[in-house]
């Protein structure tokens, strides 16, 4: 069963990347241009429901869940991703169906500001709960978010981002617990020196690749930057809480951690 839901994620990510890549070949290739016909509009409206429709349904076979809230968030983000891929020449007649997805995006925006302003209002009794907490901060601070946004996926996405920034520029001076409670899980193996390594890896990737890119597109190389800068915070981030993060033992439970991305706490009475 498990093989299964692996092959349909599979097959299904397969098809979402055939249906963005024929779309954009179709109007960026000389192949594409001259087999498109004279009447472009059943093909602009097909294109658009590709990236619209098809695509989202795709993505969401592939991530093997569905919201009604992320369906239209990836519908708006198909019709906008339509604007880049089709030519505005051929969206002349479908500019409302365009700016529909922008105006859905820009609700949601606000939807999420508004998010954003109920978590800054929320900061100061979150930072009281964590410091009156015992926990290490990985988990206080998880469990302080969760005690006031329960269900608000985006707040917890940001407060993650937070909690990885933190890690990564705000712990330098920090020293690891010596506590006889605690162990660490990193000392006798590799895994700190393998992510030094993936670190080097990317910077020499991020100078390469980006010399190499700079002159035919900026845009895609200036993307790459980003990502590439965002993956080296997130590891030393990543070993930062790793090393600051022991092993914990304690008379409700056992807290593990294994770097931002890994923990779990278990309590003695389950």
């Amino acid at each position: 069963m498990v093989l299964h839901k692996k092959t349909v994620s599979f097959v299904a990510l397969f098809l979402l990347l055939l249906v963005i890549s024929s779309n954009y070949v179709l109007y960026h290739s000389s192949f594409g241009l001259q087999s498109l016909p004279a009447n472009l509009t059943g093909v602009v409206v097909g294109s658009i429901l590709d990236l619209s429709l098809v695509a989202p349904l795709l993505f969401l076979a592939w991530q093997r869940k569905f919201s009604v809230k992320y369906f239209i968030v990836l519908m708006a983000t198909g019709l906008i991703a339509a604007r880049f891929i089709i030519p505005s020449e051929y969206l002349a007649s479908f500019q409302s169906v365009m700016w529909l997805g922008v105006g859905i995006e820009g609700v949601l925006i606000l939807f999420e500001l508004s998010l954003l302003f109920m978590l800054v209002k929320n900061v100061p009794p979150i930072l009281r709960r964590i410091r009156s907490s015992t926990l290490p901060l990985l988990f206080s601070f998880s469990r302080a978010v969760n005690e006031k946004f329960p269900k608000q996926t985006f707040i917890h996405i940001l407060c993650s981002e937070m909690l990885m920034f933190y890690y990564a520029f705000g712990t330098w001076k920090k020293q690891p617990s010596t506590e006889g409670n605690t162990l660490t899980l990193y000392k006798r193996s590799s895994f700190i020196t393998f992510q030094i390594m993936i670190i080097h890896a990317i910077v020499i990737e991020t100078l390469g690749l980006h010399w190499l890119l700079h002159n035919t597109s900026i845009i895609f190389s200036v993307v790459l930057l980003i990502l590439n800068i965002y993956s080296i915070i997130f590891f030393i981030g990543d070993i930062q809480a790793l090393r600051l993060n022991p092993l914990r033992v304690d008379d409700d439970g056992l807290y593990i951690s294994f770097g931002l991305a890994k923990r779990m706490e278990i309590p003695f009475r389950d």
